[in-house]
């Protein structure tokens, strides 16, 4: 191909090219996307219902022992010492921590030996005053004696303001324990002596009355057969005889105790006995409640009386004293007694807020136990409150629980309650509650505050410490209205339901509610049975 050629070939495809290019291509319309059609609410629909409600707190807790203390420092300090261990046993009284206190102990020694000072002092000034007449030491003696009675009656006033202490509140729940564990074995005990044995128990008695009078028939036939040997009285033949007789003297007397009815004495003797331990649970029952709610306004009345009595007897003492001295020539001698009796309270009151110190500086084992959880190590910053040593009595148990305060407010003594234990898979308790936290205790650990106990009798060993799921029935109502949770709305503090009415049309119903469970609402006002309620 010549040069020309090919550049007259090259020029053609250009041009088929360009025309390409340009020519529009013919193209299809989109189909467009169908909308969807608005789906009709498929919100549930309730029906206002009668039924029963249960409220109920659940919650974790532990097993832990009756007598149980967490002991904590009143103040802020720096640990000296942890003298204990987790299950070390420990005696009442014994220390069992302390913080550092510095030269304290130097300062009680001194303030020891001031008081013994100022005592020496007043009894030489008392000795000068009673040299010149005899009357003022009369006068002197009843200073000291309404001196002491002031300090008594001011002594139980303050006993009266700080109220009952934790180990008095958890006494007075031990004992109500004891009385309602006493109360239970003697109804128990009244049952099985007045109820009537069940036919099947005469029948068990029977069968082995039975058995055990063929068993002395075939001893008696096989040693019959064997009396005459000169050996008979020692043979294996007698022996049994023997036995045989004693098991059917056994049967007999368990046969006529299953079918003789109980004597008048009997019943009469248990009757008693319960009734006995029902004033007794009683009784413990309103000095725990005394203990809880704090002293009366009577007693802190009469205690604040007492101490003015005593205030006015030793006032009247003095001024007595003082008469007597003035009738005596005495003044310059009145004037060193007084100095010196001042110096004496001044001195004790000084040992007294040091000695003070020293026991707030140590937590002392209030009962015998064993440590179940030791906190701390020498030289540790601690703070005021915070739980140091917990100590238990582990020969009677219960189940403690910690609860929200929200949840405190429901929970009542006496409550029924619900127990399971991994320890014993399978098995329900019905308890109830028999401790609340006491708020006149003064200040507490958190743990404390708000820790609710039952009682519990395992069937078997259990540790300290182990998980028991509780449920606590708080309230319960009957033949009540009920809607699902779901079905009730909430805004701005006002509570409404919205109803489907007969003709279709939906309206807003304000209501009334009354308890809560996790699932369902107790409606009071606003709605009947039958109603039919849109779920939010």
């Amino acid at each position: 191909m010549t040069r020309t050629a090919a550049v007259r070939a090259a020029l053609a495809v250009g041009a088929l090219f360009i025309a390409t290019g340009c020519t529009r291509l013919v193209e299809e319309e989109p189909t467009p996307t169908p909308l969807p059609t608005p789906a009709e609410s498929t919100k549930p629909i309730f029906t206002v219902k009668r039924g029963n409600l249960i409220e109920t707190v659940r919650g974790l807790g532990r097993v832990a022992a009756s007598e149980e203390a967490t002991m904590y420092f009143k103040q802020a300090g720096r640990l000296k010492r942890l003298y204990v261990e987790i299950t070390q046993r420990v005696k009442k009284g014994d220390i069992l921590a302390e913080l550092e206190t510095g030269s304290l102990a130097t300062q009680i020694a001194q303030a020891k030996i001031n008081l013994e000072v100022a005592d020496l002092g007043l009894k030489r000034a008392l000795e000068k005053a009673n040299a010149t007449d005899p009357s003022v030491k009369s006068a002197s003696a009843r200073v000291s004696q309404a001196e002491a009675g002031r300090a008594q009656a001011s002594a139980a006033l303050q006993k009266v303001r700080a109220g009952a202490t934790t180990a008095d509140v958890y006494a007075a729940e031990a004992a109500v324990a004891a009385a309602q564990a006493a109360l239970d074995k003697a109804i128990a005990d009244r049952n099985r002596v007045i109820a009537p044995k069940s036919a099947d128990d005469v029948a068990a008695a029977r069968a082995t009355l039975d058995k055990a009078r063929a068993a002395v028939a075939k001893a008696q036939s096989d040693y019959d057969r064997i009396a005459q040997r000169p050996d008979a009285a020692s043979s294996a033949q007698a022996l049994a005889l023997q036995q045989a007789t004693a098991d059917l003297q056994a049967a007999q007397a368990r046969y006529n105790l299953a079918t003789a009815a109980p004597r008048a004495e009997d019943a009469a003797a248990v009757e008693r006995s319960v009734e006995s331990a029902r004033a007794t649970l009683q009784s413990m029952l309103a000095r725990h409640e005394q203990v809880k709610a704090g002293a009366l306004p009577a007693d802190l009345a009469n205690a604040e009386a007492g101490l003015k009595v005593a205030e006015a007897n030793l006032e009247a003492a003095r001024a007595d004293l003082d008469s007597k001295i003035i009738a005596a020539g005495l003044s310059t001698a009145n004037f060193d007694v007084q100095i010196a009796q001042k110096q004496v309270e001044l001195a004790r009151v000084s040992l007294k807020t040091l000695e003070e110190q020293l026991a707030d500086s140590q937590l002392i084992a209030p009962f015998e136990g064993l440590i179940t959880s030791a906190n701390g190590r020498e030289g540790d910053a601690l703070q005021a409150y915070a739980p140091i040593v917990v100590m238990a009595n582990p020969s009677s148990i219960l189940v403690s629980l910690e609860v929200s305060t929200q949840d405190l407010g429901k929970i009542a003594l006496g409550q029924a309650a619900a127990l399971s234990l991994d320890a014993f898979k399978g098995q329900t308790f019905q308890s109830k509650v028999i401790g609340l936290p006491n708020a006149a205790s003064g200040p507490q650990p958190t743990s404390l505050a708000r820790q609710v106990k039952f009682e519990f009798t395992p069937p078997g060993p259990v540790d300290l410490g182990a998980l028991a799921n509780v449920t606590i029935t708080t309230q319960r109502r009957d033949d009540v209205l009920i809607v699902p949770n779901a079905g009730v709305r909430r805004f701005a503090g006002r509570k409404y339901v919205q109803i489907i009415g007969d003709n279709g049309r939906k309206r807003e119903i304000d209501v009334e509610t009354g308890i809560v469970t996790d699932q369902e609402t107790e409606i009071i006002k606003g709605v009947r049975e039958g109603y039919r309620v849109v779920s939010q």
